[in-house]
């Protein structure tokens, strides 16, 4: 299943199934108030920012994140979004404190 999921830069398909084990072992918590696409964010950015072996190889596609979180599409692409979003505030405070 995580072989159709994930492409393989590396010729470790083992390391691979460990890393998408990471981002698809985590459930959103469906009883509390806090919005999916928040918890879905916060679940991918942990996967980015430390199970993610590359920023040259995608995360998993939209479709596939929404099938396994049972969550729609769009609910995927505005985590997706906010993270982005976050990144570029990001980037542009870094280059504002460095000038």
């Amino acid at each position: 299943m995580f072989d159709t999921i994930f492409k393989y830069q590396d010729s470790s398909k083992t390391k691979g199934l460990m890393l998408m084990a990471d981002l698809f072992g985590k459930t959103l918590n469906k009883e509390v108030p806090i919005p999916y696409y928040y918890q879905l964010k916060e679940i991918l950015l942990d996967y980015i920012t430390n199970h993610h072996p590359d920023r040259n190889v995608p995360i998993p596609a939209e479709v596939d994140i929404s099938a396994h979180f049972n969550v729609s599409r769009p609910t995927v692409r505005q985590a997706i979004n906010e993270l982005v979003v976050e990144a570029i505030s990001s980037a542009r405070r870094a280059r504002a404190h460095s000038s």
